[in-house]
């Protein structure tokens, strides 16, 4: 698997001419990207090369890449090389910046522990992820479309972390410099999913569990994600499968952390326990909550309640749905987690939790808040005739935007504020937990000191909500990303 490197040919386009500001635009030429990966898989060596002006400089996406940089050289159009200062790649300055055609550079693909945005080394593999690789150039028009040619170790691939065209080469914009994409690369077990509406492309590095185990948790867990729009949250995901051991402990979730990421292509991360086996994985809510993600806009910061939140409901709500669990199972989990966030918390409203959870640890109080105002607001606009599911086709145009929680409220309302806004904001504001009083009441629920019971009252709507679902999209008939 060590083998010589598998050079591609390198193409790059030549028609059109250069701004001379440096900006990049989608008429000029395609800025290229030829990205090798050493065979000890300690290093990337990353290129970028056009036939016009280069742009007056690049930057690492992250502070994870910066943090990686080795060293970086300038090809002239007449071959001769010159050392170039990193990690932010400076060109306007140079009197010879037009004769600039490739600016090369080097990182270090230093483990970074468990940090999402940094690499991972195994033993025949390695994760990755943009963050720890990518340069994007400044000044970019927002409309600019990119190549990039992998040249890996022979016998080794990666993920598909980006669109791939006919011709080999993958094609990205400014999605992929915007957001973190989830890679890896190397000796990957590549597992093609087929999902409604949508594909599902599995990269897992061996020593985890079977292909056959890993099959079945994305299929299933894809199956219940397309429970709220009748699809895959999007049509194209890319995961990559992370083994970390063995558990210390028996019984216990399957994965020990997930992520996603929304990017050119959505992409997930799954840090999995090695010893999973295939019925845990078949029940796993994590990989629910992950693919959620991808159908909706993200929010971080102070706004990141509401997506948390909307995504926390769903993961217990559609896998109700799918039949991963019982009606009866989901509102008692969502009634455990209510009350978990309600003892949780650090005084500050739900925005200001939101924004210090890393720092505090509230996590509990904002991902259950905003699960129960996504569960407020879910009653609230079936009473309306419409519902959540409904709120979120609504915003489905924002997937690959990063917005603040007012903005998705407006978009989930279909443009002008109503139901979705009057109650997210209202919460947002509050320093206390969501009153769930009125939600409980028309779902017939009542709670008791050591969980929930329920009556007739509210049985259609509990039945709309935990058992009805959007017919799902055929299964593509190939899938293969």
């Amino acid at each position: 698997m060590r083998g010589v490197l598998a050079l591609l040919a390198m193409v790059l386009s030549a028609c059109g001419g250069a701004r001379t500001d440096g900006v990049m635009s989608a008429t000029e030429p395609v800025l290229t990207y030829r990205v090798a990966l050493e065979p000890s898989l300690r290093a990337m060596h990353v290129s970028m090369c056009s036939e016009g002006r280069l742009p007056a400089r690049f930057r690492a996406i992250h502070s994870a890449g910066a943090e990686r940089f080795v060293h970086a050289h300038v090809e002239h159009r007449d071959g001769s090389r010159e050392a170039l200062p990193g990690p932010i790649l400076e060109l306007r300055s140079r009197a010879d910046w037009a004769e600039v055609r490739c600016v090369h550079y080097e990182v270090q693909l230093i483990s970074g522990g468990a940090d999402p945005d940094a690499p991972l080394g195994f033993t025949d593999a390695v994760y990755a992820p943009t963050s720890s690789w990518l340069w994007g150039p400044e000044p970019r028009a927002e409309d600019a479309r990119y190549r990039m040619e992998l040249a890996l170790p022979e016998g080794m691939r990666a993920s598909a972390f980006f669109p791939r065209e006919e011709d080999g080469f993958l094609t990205f914009g400014e999605a992929g410099f915007a957001f973190v994409t989830y890679a890896a690369f190397g000796d990957l077990d590549i597992i093609d999913v087929p999902a409604p509406g949508g594909c599902i492309q599995v990269a897992a590095i061996h020593g985890g569990p079977s292909r056959e185990a890993i099959t079945g948790w994305m299929t299933s867990a894809s199956d219940a994600a397309s429970r709220a729009l009748g699809r895959l949250p999007t049509d194209t995901v890319s995961v990559v499968a992370l083994p970390i051991g063995a558990r210390t402990r028996e019984g216990g979730d399957p994965l020990a952390f997930g992520m996603a990421a929304h990017g050119e292509r959505g992409s997930m991360l799954a840090f999995m326990w090695s010893d999973a086996t295939e019925e845990a994985l078949r029940q796993d809510w994590v990989a629910v909550h992950e693919l959620t993600h991808l159908g909706h806009a993200f929010l971080g910061g102070e706004s990141a309640w509401l997506t948390e939140g909307i995504a926390t409901y769903y993961e217990t709500i559609l896998r109700s749905r799918s039949g991963g669990v019982t009606p009866a199972m989901a509102l008692a989990r969502l009634d455990r987690g209510f009350r978990r966030g309600e003892r949780g918390g650090t005084g500050r409203t739900l925005r200001e939790e939101s924004a210090a959870r890393h720092r505090t640890g509230a996590y509990d109080r904002v991902y259950w808040a905003g699960a129960a105002v996504a569960f407020a607001i879910d009653v609230a606009l079936r009473a309306e005739g419409s519902s959540l599911d409904e709120a979120m086709e609504r915003a489905y145009g924002l997937r690959r935007e990063s917005v603040s929680d007012q903005t998705l409220l407006l978009a989930m309302d279909g443009g002008t504020a109503g139901t979705a806004t009057r109650i997210g904001l209202a919460w947002a504001e509050a320093n206390a937990f969501p009153d769930l009083s009125a939600v409980y009441s028309a779902l017939g629920v009542e709670r008791t000191d050591d969980g929930i019971a329920w009556t007739e009252v509210g049985q259609d709507l509990r039945n709309a909500m935990l058992n009805a679902s959007p017919v799902l999209a055929s299964n593509p008939a190939t899938c293969r990303l």
